[in-house]
């Protein structure tokens, strides 16, 4: 048996230059001043006519109570704030819709409708900083979005209320901002600013083409949405390069990422796709996930099939099941696992789950004076047996006999707690 244990200090921050969005630590959030107004740009070219609302349930769409305004001749808006809302407004993604009709300055009128998008500030808004929406900061959103879709529905008062979940999302967009400058070589201020007024002729043409990626994105999106309208979240994102395939190893190539979240069933899709988006060259990852809420539980199963290393690379099994539970103000989980070589999807969903399980994790995560902590231990299974909760395996067809408190009691026996801090954090 292979026992790792680590604690986790996150005490992550990403400052965003140029544009005035920022995000700052991940202390209780402020409350800011009344009589708010955030305003900035639509920009492609400046966009005259677009719709831009606060997405306060992070689902691409507007929603009554949510803010609104249209953007003028010259591309500006003026968001009027609620004083109930503008705490929560730090912690939702700006959007922009684009509409057939309305007028891009540098190209004319559009002709394929799109969307573009702020990630959430995470410092109160003011009036003195410039919050312009740009197809460079949609990239950025655009690859935390389809990690919010493995968690819990996202809304701002759910992450205004949840420390961990700011940590989160602030660690996921400095990873997205380092990711996004390393993959179009440009600055990090370039980012966020206004292209257009700055004469970057550079900047101005990268972000037409992103565009392009866009407009394909929303049709894409519409489409699938008239297929599942039962699905909680749906969204097809085409991009250029994915960091998922040989380390990003082929910029130059089109990928089209598909996520569809219901209830109780979910999946994901990455394939590589031709640069005119209608034929697929190569999936690099699809999965399935199911999804369990009982009283005092959540279970979730997945199997992903992928093939991540390059063209030529072989496909491999990626199985996993987890089932958690919170009690006296910690969580534990119990994860087990299963990895090999497939042909095809089909090779990645066991008749026999319990049998391919082949090494497992448990997670305790706490909090101690403000301090998140979180424990991991690592177990192979030896002999055809773990050393604890060795049933425990193939749950999905024993979830209403499991006793949540033999999880809780067992965790609890590992030495998963922490005296001291040594070391930076």
């Amino acid at each position: 048996m292979k026992k790792t244990t680590f604690a986790i200090v996150l005490m992550a921050s990403l400052t965003a230059c140029g544009g005035g969005s920022s995000s700052g630590d991940t202390q209780d959030p402020v409350s800011p001043s009344s009589g708010i107004t955030m305003s900035g740009k639509a920009i492609d070219g400046y966009v005259q006519g677009a719709t831009v609302y606060l997405d306060l349930n992070f689902n691409r769409q507007w929603d009554s109570g949510e803010p609104q305004t249209t953007t003028n001749a010259a591309g500006d808006y003026r968001l009027e704030l609620p004083e109930d809302l503008q705490t929560c407004a730090q912690y939702a993604p700006l959007m922009v819709d684009v509409p057939v009709g309305a007028v891009d300055l540098e190209l004319g009128p559009v002709t394929e409708a799109y969307q573009m998008v702020l990630p959430p500030t995470f410092t109160p808004i003011t009036q003195d900083d410039a919050y312009h929406v740009t197809p460079f900061t949609t990239v950025l959103w655009s690859s935390v979005e389809s990690e919010l879709t493995t968690n819990a529905q996202t809304t701002c008062q759910s992450v205004m209320a949840n420390q961990q979940k700011r940590e989160q999302l602030i660690a996921a967009m400095k990873q997205a901002v380092s990711r996004v400058v390393s993959h179009y070589n440009i600055s990090e201020q370039k980012l966020y600013a206004d292209f257009i007024a700055s004469g970057d002729a550079e900047s101005t043409a990268l972000a037409q083409e992103i565009v392009r990626g866009l407009q394909q994105s929303f049709s894409a999106t519409e489409a699938i949405k008239r297929e599942h309208p039962e699905a909680i979240f749906a969204y097809v994102d085409y991009h250029k390069g994915d960091s998922r395939d040989n380390n990003n190893g082929y910029p130059d190539a089109w990928y089209r990422e598909t996520i569809l979240l219901g209830a109780t069933k979910s999946s994901n899709e990455l394939v590589k796709v031709s640069d005119d988006f209608n034929q697929v060259i190569k999936t690099i990852i699809y999965g399935e996930q199911s999804h369990v809420v009982g009283s005092n539980y959540n279970y979730t199963s997945s199997n992903e099939f992928e093939s991540r290393n390059g063209d030529n690379s072989p496909y491999s099994c990626d199985i996993k099941e987890t089932i958690s539970t919170t009690a006296s103000g910690k969580s534990y989980s119990l994860t087990n696992l299963a990895n090999g070589a497939a042909q095809t999807f089909a090779d990645c969903v066991p008749e026999n789950m319990a049998a391919a399980i082949t090494h497992r994790y448990a997670f305790i995560n706490y909090s101690d004076s403000g301090i998140s902590y979180a424990s991991q231990f690592t177990y192979n299974r030896q002999s055809g047996n773990f050393s604890f909760l060795n049933d425990w395996v193939g749950l999905s067809g024993q979830l209403a006999n499991l006793d949540m408190s033999q999880l809780t009691s067992t965790l609890e026996t590992l030495p998963y707690t922490y005296d001291e801090l040594s070391g930076d954090p």
